[in-house]
């Protein structure tokens, strides 16, 4: 590998005031299962485009496309650290292999083995969790789902109106 594949120059992280969370607020959510790795970037998306894509599925705390140092060019991927970990989940479960501008997205965890100890971790003390602790939890699971998914169908929605009107113009 030489020097210049390996350098990175990382510009600040974009972080649009609306829906990002407070960095101080308290999170208990593991960090090895909220912070997602993106591959296949299309060239030319950029922070605002990549948070608009991932907002969608929770509140996001970081976003970052890794840039050549010396090109300035997108190296092709980037990270995103969702505020919760049924967030970052869902939005692996619903964005990978999602195809846009002509590249096939592979989103995942950034630390895999992390994340798996994590989870592991995780359902561990699920089990001490009050009954009212794991309706609240699954209260806040189902509302995150039932958004994400409705957004998908208004989407959905555009994507049909707008082709039908280019149909109708021909």
């Amino acid at each position: 590998m030489n020097a210049t594949s390996s350098v990175t120059s990382t510009p600040p992280a974009y972080s649009p005031q609306p829906g990002i969370v407070d960095a101080n607020s308290v999170n208990s959510d593991p960090e090895a299962l909220c912070n997602l790795i993106v591959n296949y970037l299309p060239p030319l998306m950029d922070e605002a485009q990549l948070f608009q894509l991932f907002s969608q599925f929770g509140p996001i705390e970081s976003i970052k496309v890794i840039y050549d140092r010396d090109t300035h060019e997108s190296r092709g991927y980037g990270f995103v650290r969702f505020r919760f970990f049924f967030s970052a989940t869902y939005a692996i479960h619903c964005l990978n292999r999602f195809q846009i501008g002509g590249k096939r997205l592979k989103v995942a965890y950034a630390n895999v083995s992390a994340a798996q100890e994590s989870y592991a971790a995780l359902k561990e003390t699920l089990t001490q969790f009050t009954v009212e602790q794991r309706i609240a939890l699954q209260t806040m699971y189902y509302n995150q789902t039932v958004m994400a998914q409705q957004q998908q169908r208004e989407m959905g929605a555009l994507r049909v109106s707008s082709a039908s009107s280019v149909v109708a113009a021909d």
